[in-house]
């Protein structure tokens, strides 16, 4: 199914960073919006864990950040896009972010960077502007019983099996979804679930 998010306009933001540092390496910003928020910037760059995703809800934006070799890659979406296809996206950007770049981290953790991210400028605009040409992600139809409305949930085909059905919490309407999926991304189950925030 094709998505039919805006996402030049819905993310607000990449901003890639190095752990625990002030230092922004590279940003891209979509024309209608203005600045991260510092104070956001800094939480996501203190990321407690590598190699996880991060998601935080604010009534204006959803942040997604993960950290990997010292960096930190930070999207600000608008809250309605779906937490999975922006951890999709920001998979396949950290990928191309290190074949382009790893061998010149050391240049770009010291601050000569002045022209090494032409390049990763383009693919950015060309993943938000193309994402649904990416075989990134997946759709399927769920029914939540707690709203009595079908959704539909989009599944990051890097999700991971452990056991014959991955699970997933989709926050939604105030409540959660507990989904059961298989390895073709059918939805096998669902039930609400308590959040404590």
């Amino acid at each position: 199914m094709v998505l039919s998010y805006n996402l030049l306009e819905q993310i607000q933001f990449l901003n890639v960073g190095g752990y625990k540092q002030e230092d922004t390496y590279f940003q891209w910003k979509s024309k209608s919006y203005y600045s991260p928020n510092i104070f956001d910037i800094r939480m996501a760059r203190n990321a407690p864990k590598e190699k996880m995703f991060y998601c935080y809800n604010k009534e204006d934006q959803k942040l997604v950040y993960y950290l990997e070799k010292d960096i930190v890659f930070i999207i600000g979406a608008d809250p309605i896009v779906q937490s999975q296809l922006i951890d999709a996206l920001l998979e396949h950007l950290i990928i191309h972010f290190f074949v382009l770049y790893e061998v010149q981290l050391e240049k770009i953790q010291h601050g000569e960077i002045s022209h090494f991210f032409t390049d990763y400028n383009i693919l950015v605009h060309d993943v938000f502007e193309n994402y649904n040409r990416l075989d990134l992600f997946r759709t399927a139809y769920v029914n939540c019983k707690g709203c009595q409305k079908n959704f539909n949930l989009i599944i990051k085909k890097s999700i991971k099996f452990d056991k014959p059905t991955a699970t997933l919490v989709y926050i939604h309407n105030g409540h959660a979804l507990l989904v059961y999926i298989d390895k073709q991304y059918a939805i096998r189950g669902s039930e609400i679930i308590l959040v404590n925030y």
